[in-house]
C-alpha cells in the first residue's frame, strides 16, 4: 500500500520495510526492560534501536516523531514564552493505520481531524504517520525506545540553551500514554507534558 503524490507520481509507502536480516528482538526487549526500571539506555543502545527503526521505517536517517516548526498552533505556542519550546507527534488518526485504533471515541471529529490540517494532505505526510503507528503496534518496544531518544536528545539541547520543552503526544491520536509508557513521564520529569482528549476515563482517572 502506498500514498502518491499527485506532483511528481512518487510513490510513499505506508508498510513497513523487510529487513534484510532480523534485528536483534532479544537485545531491544532487555534494553527496554531495564529502562522501565528506572535504567537508562547506554549510547550504542540507542544508536542500534534507532537504526533498526530507520530501516523499518525506509528512512535515510534517525527517525524523528516529533515535530515544531512549520505548524501554526505550535509556532504561537513557542512565541508565548521564550523560555519553553513546543514539540508534537502526530500518528495516523482513528483506525486510519489499518492495524489499530488510536482514538478510541473518535466520531464525528473524523471529518474535522487535524490529520489534514496544514502539510497533512500531503502523501509522504500521511505515509509517515501511517508507518509511525504501524510500528507502535507492531514493535512496541523498540517505539519506545526512540522516543526516548528523541525526547532525550531535545531535553539535553534546550536544557543548554536554558530551556524547558513540552510535549504533546497525541497530536492526531487518543492514546492513553500513561499506560503505553508509564516509565516515560518519571525519565522526564522536567517536560511539560500536555494532551486533550475525548476519552472520559483519561479524564477523570486523576480527580
Amino acid at each position: 500500500m502506498y500514498k502518491v503524490a499527485k506532483t511528481t507520481g512518487k510513490r510513499h509507502y505506508t508498510k513497513l520495510y523487510k529487513l534484510a536480516s532480523p534485528y536483534d528482538a532479544q537485545r531491544i526487549k532487555d534494553v527496554y526492560q531495564r529502562l522501565t526500571v528506572g535504567i537508562k539506555p547506554t549510547k550504542p543502545e540507542l544508536v542500534y534501536a534507532c537504526d533498526v527503526a530507520r530501516r523499518l521505517l525506509g528512512l535515510g536517517k534517525a527517525p524523528k516523531f516529533y515535530t515544531s516548526d512549520g505548524q501554526h498552533k505550535m509556532e504561537l505556542s513557542n512565541g508565548v514564552d521564550s523560555h519553553i519550546v513546543s514539540f508534537i507527534m502526530h500518528l495516523a488518526p482513528s483506525d486510519l493505520s489499518g492495524v489499530m485504533n488510536t482514538c478510541a471515541f473518535a466520531s464525528k471529529c473524523r471529518d474535522l481531524c487535524l490529520n489534514y490540517s496544514g502539510h497533512g494532505p500531503l502523501p509522504n505526510v500521511q505515509a509517515g504517520r501511517i508507518k509511525r503507528t504501524v510500528l507502535l503496534k507492531e514493535h512496541r518496544r523498540l517505539f519506545g525506545l526512540v522516543l526516548y531518544d528523541n525526547l532525550e536528545r531535545l531535553e539535553t539541547k534546550y536544557a543548554k540553551q536554558g530551556k524547558r520543552i513540552a510535549f504533546r503526544l497525541n497530536g492526531t491520536s487518543d492514546l492513553p500514554w500513561e499506560n503505553l509508557y508509564p516509565w516515560l513521564f518519571t525519565a522526564f520529569p522536567s517536560v511539560i507534558w500536555y494532551d486533550y482528549t475525548k476519552d472520559p476515563r483519561r479524564m477523570t482517572r486523576n480527580l
